[in-house]
Formats: structure tokens, sequence, C-alpha cells
């Protein structure tokens, strides 16, 4: 419609100048021969009247040349005007191609759907979800592989080498900071938004940063998964794209590094006769280890009973029962756990040198619940701990299946894990699958959180969903990772469901009290500051506060909360609680999940049945 408009008021405009201009130039022109005739009458050019006349000849004569000019000016605007509208012809042809693509791709979509409604409600037909995969182009029981970007190398496993990593990346910047500095000096920039910081960064700086976290792992990739979960107000637009990047990025331990760590381990007498298979290759790679299939021939009882790919070898009554069983096993990066101090303190220097650091978050406080939650996870006897704590708690809930741990062939030193492997699609990536299991799968995870905080008291804090693999055949949800699995206080807990309670019913008296209660607020904040909380808050239990289903699909939580972040960040007087770092890092990505799903969930009935 704009590209119409314009070519009309260009044509009206073309014709009245033509119009114009030669008008002017007949005029002119007449003028010019009148006067030359009258010139030519006389022989004495000295007299005042004939110099006068000769003086109008010169002007008329420029005039006549800036005449010109014009005219060149019309012929490029109507050359100009044909280049719209041949522009206008190829975009409505193109516009109609993208038409029929998009038809053409909603009646593919559609009849997907119509196969995946008919798939789930015969879970046991793997034939048919097979053929669904590969319309869908997805692959449910081999989900979890590398991106094909990721490469074996060294992971840095001294200290020294570890520093110096840091040391090599900080010269690197130091340049692309300098020039870019440079630049903002001579060229002032303008476009920077009120109330965010401008880091010093480049495409190249980027490129740097994301190689060197892609080779360091540990603490480094850990503290940007921590910030990355949190608003996209608080981050950069550069370290978006850096963990962006990271997580495509992955990279993995040479064979020789591997084998190293696998004798660390000192698991080679308790694998002996048991692992029959073991893919040196892993099909995952993340902070701080990376995960191999491996084939293993077991007592069968030391696998689930409701394991399904589970094969029995035989059934002699003199001995014990033999299972066949595919096994996922995960080593640690050498050197990670006795290098999280010093990665902590040069990546707090990195990001506020670099301007990376997001404002108002109390980075201090974040790096304090980091440095806890990996010396935590980096020790994986207590993560197979964790594990078959929730397996025992939600062994009342058909819906999920969590892997047993088989602790005779996991390393004593606690830096290899060997649990059942499972298979599923991670949550995320199931949009193309229809509503109603969408619906499902969000309310059994929403369900999930507030189990886990309020009945539990023992929460799985990591929101990656990839540690959520939904199992079609199956019609489960398999839940992974507990290394950042951890205990609440029952009265931290207590009190934090009385706050959501009262955001529920939009009291915003009770939040204040019990927001001061929980150490978010000390009481001394400023009016304006009280009122953001309060309405952030009541934002955050909008969910639970309906009646009926609530649609995530069109929640606007994230943009208030967005408009009011400026307020708190400026008006904040003291740091959240510690756990409430890891607990809103869960709960803000199961309501992420929940909106990436376009889920329709009955939120309100999930929280009243609360125990």
């Amino acid at each position: 419609t704009r590209i119409n408009d314009t070519i009309r008021i260009l044509s009206g405009l073309s014709l009245i100048l033509n119009a114009s201009k030669q008008n002017q130039c007949i005029h002119k022109l007449t003028k010019t021969t009148i006067i030359i005739h009258q010139t030519q009458q006389t022989q004495n050019l000295t007299t005042p009247k004939n110099l006068q006349n000769f003086n109008k000849t010169v002007q008329i004569t420029k005039d006549l040349n800036n005449i010109q000019q014009n005219n060149n000016i019309n012929n490029n605007i109507n050359n100009n005007t044909q280049q719209l509208s041949q522009s206008l012809v190829n975009s409505k042809q193109t516009q109609t191609n993208l038409d029929q693509s998009l038809n053409n791709s909603l009646n593919h979509i559609s009849s997907i759907e119509q196969k995946s409604n008919e798939i789930i409600e015969q879970p046991n037909n793997l034939f048919q979800i097979e053929q669904l995969n590969n319309e869908l182009n997805l692959d449910y029981l081999n989900s979890n592989k590398l991106p094909t970007k990721s490469k074996a190398r060294n992971v840095p496993s001294s200290r020294i080498s570890r520093a110096f990593q840091f040391s090599k990346l900080a010269t690197q910047l130091s340049f692309d900071i300098a020039t870019k500095a440079a630049s903002n000096l001579i060229f002032k920039d303008t476009n920077i938004n009120t109330g965010q910081k401008k880091t010093l960064l480049n495409e190249s700086s980027v490129e740097k940063i994301t190689e060197t976290l892609c080779r360091m792992r540990g603490a480094a990739l850990k503290i940007g998964q921590m910030l990355s979960i949190q608003d996209e107000a608080f981050i950069p637009p550069q370290f978006a794209a850096i963990l962006d990047r990271v997580r495509q990025s992955a990279d993995y331990m040479t064979e020789k590094q591997l084998n190293q760590a696998i004798t660390n381990g000192n698991i080679n007498n308790s694998w002996e006769g048991r692992i029959i298979n073991f893919e040196k290759i892993p099909f995952a790679a993340a902070s701080i280890g990376q995960v191999h299939r491996a084939e293993a021939i077991l007592d069968c009882n030391l696998i689930s009973n409701n394991n399904i790919y589970k094969q029995k070898i035989n059934e002699n009554e003199n001995e014990n029962e033999k299972c066949k069983i595919e096994l996922a096993i995960k080593i640690q990066y050498p050197g990670v756990a006795a290098s999280i101090d010093s990665d902590l303190d040069n990546i707090a220097s990195l990001l506020k040198w670099t301007g990376l650091a997001p404002e108002g978050l109390f980075v201090n406080n974040v790096f304090k619940d980091a440095r806890k939650e990996l010396q935590t996870e980096t020790d994986y006897i207590r993560e197979g701990k964790c594990q078959m704590k929730m397996k025992e708690l939600l062994a009342d809930d058909s819906d999920f299946f969590i892997p047993a741990v088989i602790e005779p062939l996991c390393a004593k030193n606690g830096t290899i894990l060997v649990s059942e492997m499972v298979y599923g699609l991670p949550v995320d990536k199931i949009i193309d699958l229809n509503q109603k299991t969408r619906n499902w799968i969000a309310s059994k995870l929403l369900n999930l959180v507030l189990r886990e905080l309020f009945e539990f008291n023992f929460m799985q804090t990591d929101p990656n969903w990839s540690n959520f693999l939904y199992d079609p055949k199956q019609n489960k949800i398999n839940l992974l990772d507990f290394g950042a699995a951890r205990e609440y206080d029952p009265s931290f807990t207590s009190n934090y469901f009385k706050l959501v309670y009262a955001a529920s019913k939009k009291n915003k008296e009770e939040v204040l009290h019990w927001s001061i209660k929980l150490g978010f607020l000390t009481g001394e904040e400023t009016e304006i500051m009280k009122q953001a909380h309060c309405e952030a808050v009541i934002a955050v239990g909008e969910p639970f506060s309906i009646q009926g289903t609530y649609d995530f699909a069109n929640q606007t939580i994230t943009k208030r909360i967005h408009d009011l972040i400026p307020i708190m960040l400026k008006h904040r007087l003291k740091a959240p609680p510690l756990e409430s770092y890891s607990l809103h890092r869960r709960l803000s990505g199961c309501y992420l999940l929940c909106a990436k799903l376009k889920a329709q969930v009955n939120a309100p009935l999930i929280f009243n049945n609360i125990n």
C-alpha cells in the first residue's frame, strides 16, 4: 500500500513539474527572441537600454541552463517511478509465491498433526511413530546428538592452562575494545537505549569469546547458562549471541583425554565383563561433562522394572536374571572441579571489564550461588543420590520416568555416573505435535515444579529443556540431570507459597508483607519500588488467579515485568535471597516453555491441588 501511494505521489509531481517547466521554458524563449530582435535593430550596444537588454539575455541564458538541469532531475524521477512500478510488480509476484508456499506448508502441517493425533491415541504403534518422525524430520529415539560443528579438543585441565586461556582472551579483546572505544569517540553513537549499558564488543570479540567458552567448558559455560535464563532485558545482545552459539558448538574430549579420564575413575574392574560396547564419540557435551552411549549385560535387579528397553537374556532359576540394556555414561571433564574458584574469579573480571555484566543483577550474589552449585554438580556421587531420591518421590506418578543409577559401574571418586539410557524429544522441540499433547506436557511440568517446591521441598533447579524428554512410545516424560537438585528449608517454601497465594488473589498488602518476610525487600524502599515489586509478583501469579484455563500463548507477563525492570534496577536496596536464584531459574524456564508450546493450562486447578 505504501509503495502504491508513493508511486501515485511521484507520478503526480512528475506531471506538475513537466507542465510547469515547459511553460517556463516557452515563456523564457519567447522573451529571449523579442530581446534579441530588439538588439539586432540597433548598432550601438553602448546605450543603457541595449546594455540592459544584453544583461537580461545573459540572465535568461542562465535560467535556461537551470531549466535544463531541472528537466534532468525530472527524467530521473520518471526513471525512479518506473523502477518502483517494476519493483511493485515483482513484490506482488513474490507475495503470491509466498502465499502459495505458506498454504502448502499449512496443509502439510495439518496433515502431520492429524497423523500425530492418531498416533498419540495408539502409542504402541512404533512403525507409525517412526513414519511420523521422518515427515517431521525428528528422531524420537535418537534426539540427543552433538551439533555438526562439534569437534574433539583437549579441555584445559590445570589451573595454569585455564588461567592462560582467560589471559589470552583478555589480550585478544584489548585491541577490539580499544578500537570500538575510539570509534565511539570519533563517530558519536546515539543509538543507545536508555537504561541499558553499552558493551564495547564487536563481531570479532563475540567470536573470540565463543571460541574460548567452547574450549574451556566448566564454570565459564555454567555462568553463561545462569545469566541466559534471566529476562532478555538483562542480557546485552552481544552476550545473547555468544550463549546461542556456544549451545550450537559443543566440543568434546580427545580420545587420549577420554581414556585418561576413564582410567582416573578407576572403573576398569567394575566394567570388565559388563560393558560390551562403548561409543567413544559422545552424544551430548555440556558444561561439566560429556555423555556416551554404551551397552551392558547386568543383573536385572539393577534396572528399573518399568524400563521397556531392557532385554532378558536368561531365565535360569539357579542364576540371577541377566538383562541386556543400553546405558548413558557421563564422564566429567578433567580439572573442572579443581578450577571452579579461579575460573569464577577470571570470569567475573572479564564480565565487568567488557561491560557484559548485567546491571542491577547483584552479580556477586549470582557468582556466590554459582560457586556453590558448581561444587555440588561436579560431585557425581551426590548427583546419583539425588536422582534416586527424585525417582522415589515420583514413584506414584506414572507419567514421569527417571532412569535408575547403576551404582556398581559408577566411579568411586565421583567423576563418572552411569544410568539407564532413555529416549525422547526435548520438550521445546514438540511444537509440531497436536494442541492436546502440548497442553498435557505443559500441565505435567508445571505441576512437577509446584510439587517439587511445595510438597517435596526438593527441586531439580536446572531449567535446561533437554533435561525433559518426551517419549511418545510410552507417552511419558523422562527426567534427566540432577546435579543441580537441592533441598529447600520448609519455612522458606511455606512462606513462598503464601506469597504466590497472595499474588493469585492480587492482594498487594499481603504480597508486600511476605516479600519482606522472605527477604526480597527491606521495607525501607521507596513507594515506587514497592509498587513495581508488587506488580511484578502479581504478574508472576497471574496464571493461578483466573478461573479455568490459562492461555500461555497470549500471556503478557514477560512484557509487563520487562517494563518494570528499569524501576526495580534503580531502586532495589538489597539482593534477593540466595534460594530464589535457582528457584526462579526453574520457574521462569517452565513459564517460557509453556509459552513456547502455546499451551492452555488449568493452572488454578494445579495450584489448588498442591498438598
